[in-house]
């Protein structure tokens, strides 16, 4: 997935994760300098990411990265919210341990619970 750094860097530098954008390939394009985050980027910081908060807090900043892509303008906007929430280190412990126990359901849903429900679609 494409990125474009500079569009992120603003948003995460005030975190202490603006080296996040450096941890993954450089991709020349006409539309300016663009990076390449890939699956096996997120692998490789998954695996070095332990049970450490802030490689914790780097590996959910590079899936918000991947996730939105040169497309979606509001994922810098939303990463800068979740980082800047004082829940973010627990609700990521408790999503990193429900997906070690298999449990993807909880750790998808760990706030759903306080959602509003969905309506029915319409026949």
């Amino acid at each position: 997935m494409r990125f474009r750094p500079e569009t992120w860097r603003p948003w995460l530098e005030p975190h202490g994760a603006g080296h996040v954008l450096d941890a993954v390939r450089e991709h020349a394009s006409g539309q300016g300098q663009e990076r390449r985050i890939s699956r096996d980027d997120l692998a490789a910081i998954r695996e070095r990411a332990g049970d450490d908060p802030d490689a914790l807090r780097d590996l959910f900043v590079a899936v918000m990265i991947w996730g939105s892509g040169t497309t979606n303008g509001r994922g810098p906007r939303y990463t800068d919210a979740a980082l800047s929430d004082s829940r973010l280190e627990t609700v990521l412990r408790t999503t990193r341990e429900s997906v070690r126990e298999g449990d993807l359901s909880a750790a998808y849903g760990a706030d759903l619970a306080h959602a509003p429900p969905r309506r029915p679609a319409s026949a």
